[in-house]
């Protein structure tokens, strides 16, 4: 993934991980209170992430938690976080896409197909500790709160305690998520943490709900955050930062026409979407599935985080025949605009040069 998108998902990821320590204690008697005090215990922790799939009874279930859409999972991802500060995610179930930060303002992100390796810049590191770190000290606000939990529910065969918390429960902070958290009964630590979100948070889109899953606490982290480039590996050059990203998304929209005869319909981060893609392309390709797949990803991305990237995409009108015509173009972090043509040519323009070109 690009740097843009790591730094996207670790954004959503550390507004969690307090409320995750939130959800330490849920027996019958124990409140949000004692909950809160028990979050100084827990050193670090890793945790896998899935998107839940919607159908199309719960495609439009309002904003809220109530009613998971949660038919078949993907699992994308693995986190792991420690008290110090430090931070890594990567892909699953084969790591081969890994970003670190750590509290020395270190940050790398790693790509173990092409062994190419790219420094996170230290500000942007920063700003992540910050966030986690103020999000700590905000989540003390219910020390001294009564509240119980509001369910008990079946969770991998157990009787779980359930915990909800809203935005509107944050007097101090706004963490922009709603939060369903379950315990397990017997280590008393979470077995399962939903967050899901805001539709006015540029990070979020469609009400998509995520998952953690299989928490392991107080895990052992020698090596976890090591920013050393690994032998082999080459550093990426800065003028060449976004080229990737480009490269990915052009091999994801070349693998689906062959596929489809034309480019996807993206207007939302659609699951069930990528989804089908991700079917197709096992079928018909193997083992290179897992390859294309992050490029599908960051494709949906870059179209709807529209606030951020301000792309726009023409799948809907522009096929793989129509080969000066822009299928897509946005702005990069960098603030180049790249444009890519139905022929699925690249190139970086203006502005100005990109909208007589839309013409």
């Amino acid at each position: 993934m690009d740097r843009r998108t790591w730094y996207s998902v670790s954004t959503a990821f550390v507004l969690l991980i307090g409320l995750t320590l939130l959800s330490v204690l849920s027996r019958p008697g124990i409140v949000l209170g004692q909950v809160a005090q028990k979050m100084e215990e827990i050193k670090s922790f890793s945790a896998l992430i899935e998107i839940l799939k919607e159908n199309e009874e719960t495609r439009n279930t309002p904003k809220g938690v109530e009613g998971d859409s949660q038919e078949m999972n993907d699992t994308i991802g693995k986190i792991i976080w420690s008290a110090s500060g430090d931070f890594r995610e990567e892909t699953y179930p084969k790591p081969l896409l890994v970003g670190i930060m750590t509290a020395k303002g270190k940050g790398l992100s790693i790509d173990h197909r092409s062994k190419i390796v790219e420094e996170i810049p230290a500000k942007d590191v920063e700003s992540s500790r910050k966030l986690a770190n103020s999000f700590f000290h905000n989540l003390m606000e219910f020390k001294d709160s009564e509240r119980k939990p509001i369910a008990i529910d079946e969770v991998e065969g157990l009787k779980c305690p359930r915990f909800d918390l809203f935005q509107k429960d944050f007097k101090t902070h706004n963490p922009q998520w709603d939060y369903r958290i379950w315990v397990h009964p017997e280590t008393k630590r979470p077995i399962r943490v939903d967050f899901k979100a805001d539709p006015a948070d540029p990070f979020g889109t469609d009400q998509r709900t995520i998952r953690m899953t299989n928490f392991s606490w107080n895990v052992a982290t020698d090596s976890t955050f090591d920013t050393t480039i690994p032998n082999g590996y080459r550093l990426k050059e800065a003028d060449n930062s976004y080229d990737w990203v480009a490269e990915q998304i052009i091999g994801s929209l070349k693998a689906y026409a062959e596929l489809y005869g034309t480019y996807p319909k993206v207007s939302r981060f659609d699951n069930q979407l990528l989804a089908d893609f991700e079917t197709k392309l096992r079928n018909a390709k193997n083992g290179e599935a897992i390859n294309l797949l992050p490029g599908f990803m960051l494709l949906q991305n870059t179209v709807t985080s529209s606030p951020d990237y301000r792309a726009s995409y023409r799948g809907q009108i522009v096929g793989p025949k129509d080969k000066e015509k822009i299928l897509l173009h946005w702005i990069q972090p960098d603030g180049k605009v790249r444009v890519i043509f139905g022929d699925l040519k690249s190139k970086l323009t203006t502005a100005d040069e990109s909208k007589a070109l839309e013409k």
